[in-house]
């Protein structure tokens, strides 16, 4: 939760899928994917650096 809360503080929007979910419903998995990209769009990007742990 800490992560997440972290994340959406940033201006991030995290979502998640169960396994389940992924194998049994793809096509809504898809349709949240769709959702958010279509809200989000126009949006400026957020500024994100990966840096590698360990």
């Amino acid at each position: 939760m800490n992560r997440r809360n972290h994340l959406s503080s940033h201006g991030l929007h995290p979502l998640a899928f169960t396994p389940a979910q992924l194998r049994h419903r793809p096509d809504d998995v898809i349709r949240h994917i769709a959702q958010a990209l279509t809200t989000y769009a126009g949006r400026a990007p957020t500024h994100i650096r990966a840096v590698p742990i360990g």
